[in-house]
């Protein structure tokens, strides 16, 4: 009956989260934050993998499922989240779990452990809602490395890649803006044909990358192409500004589309197996 239930929720497809709580949400991002870094697609430490909701299901070297819909004392990582003893514990030697986040996973699980994206096996962070990214610092306390520099001819500016955000340097070497909502590393900056646009890739190592559009004149980002485990390494735009590839840390290669009747962006194109 256990595997019959497990087939069952897989089976029927998204449930909406109505008031309860959302896996999107609330359960995603800790899984993404405390957990994917042991236990991804490459790197699933104990046979047992988080990067999908499907992978949470199932049983790793243990024989016993990770999750299991409405019984906490039989999912497996409900148990390992939870212990004082610290070689038991996950994550093993890092950041525990805390009492708000345990108490939101017990809830999650009570209730059945409820998906409420499309697809079972989609990478967590393609289903997260669109990531707000935390402010950068008001000062820099210390040096911070330089991953990407843009020109931008026109008005002659510097457009310098920092601690989750932009900097914009004039042509006297003056700070002339500040634009946030950026990954904490950026990887790469690249000014689209009409240079009204600046695409901007990074993303954190093993945890999140994304791609984001930043309007010139306004200084803000308007728009998310995509988001991503690891980091999003390069961007370039096609001549005709409609299109951006995409270079990632899962050795892909990615070709993505605007289309002007749904005012999205939408993948045309991907390569895996990439070398670098």
């Amino acid at each position: 009956m256990r595997y019959l239930a497990i087939i069952l929720i897989t089976l029927t497809g998204p449930v909406e989260a109505d008031d309860g709580v959302s896996f999107r949400q609330d359960i995603a991002p800790i899984f993404i934050d405390l957990c994917l870094s042991c236990h991804a697609a490459d790197r699933a430490e104990g046979g047992y993998r988080v990067d999908h909701y499907q992978a949470l299901l199932e049983a790793g070297d243990s024989g016993t499922e990770g999750i299991f819909p409405h019984a906490v004392d039989d999912s497996e990582v409900f148990q390992r989240v939870k212990p004082a003893d610290l070689d038991m514990r996950m994550p093993l030697e890092g950041q525990p779990l805390s009492k708000e986040e345990i108490a939101l996973l017990r809830r999650w699980i009570e209730q059945g452990a409820r998906y409420d994206a499309k697809d079972p096996v989609a990478p967590l962070t393609t289903i997260l809602p669109i990531t707000q990214h935390p402010p950068p610092p008001a000062a820099y306390p210390d040096w911070w490395p330089i991953g990407s520099v843009a020109w931008e001819p026109r008005e002659g500016r510097i457009y310098v890649g920092g601690y989750r955000e932009i900097t914009v340097w004039d042509g006297g070497g003056r700070l002339a803006r500040r634009i946030s909502n950026l990954p904490e590393r950026i990887s790469a900056m690249e000014f689209a044909p009409d240079h009204a646009r600046l695409a901007v890739a990074g993303g954190q190592p093993g945890r999140l990358g994304d791609v984001r559009i930043v309007d010139v004149m306004a200084g803000e980002v308007t728009d998310v192409v995509l988001q991503t485990p690891g980091v999003v390494l390069d961007v370039s735009w096609h001549p005709a500004g409609d299109r951006l590839a995409v270079a990632a840390a899962d050795r892909s290669v990615r070709v993505y589309r605007f289309e002007v009747d749904t005012g999205r962006w939408h993948l045309e194109l991907e390569e895996q197996s990439h070398s670098d």
